[in-house]
């Protein structure tokens, strides 16, 4: 059985945050490195299935060592409500943040 996530990846230029202009091939090159990557996404970072990718940072974190100069941002969604998470990784580091789910307060000019 095992515990599934879906998982979405974004390719970046890490100065300006915008999509990589070769995001489709550094996603290509991801597929013939990470066997997992390829049941996860499709080949523009989007969400394919659930799927078990118990391994994505660290391998993820080795693939990115061969486009240095790219921010890849892996957002998680996993079965439990509250997992939700973002994987930032350039060149081999790795940083984790767990979403926020926050209310803004009560309003009441918005009332019906």
């Amino acid at each position: 059985m095992g515990y599934e996530t879906e998982f979405k990846l974004d390719v970046k230029v890490p100065d300006t945050m915008c999509e990589h202009p070769d995001k489709l091939h550094i996603i290509k090159q991801l597929f013939k490195t990470v066997v997992e990557a390829r049941t996860a996404i499709d080949c523009t970072g989007n969400t394919f299935e659930a799927t078990k990718w118990y391994d994505c940072d660290a391998e993820l974190s080795a693939f990115s060592k061969r486009f240095p100069k790219v921010l890849f941002e892996l957002t998680g969604h996993g079965e439990d409500k509250d997992d939700f998470w973002r994987l930032y990784v350039i060149n081999g580091k790795t940083q984790i943040q767990w979403a926020i789910i926050t209310f803004p307060p009560y309003n009441p000019k918005l009332n019906n």
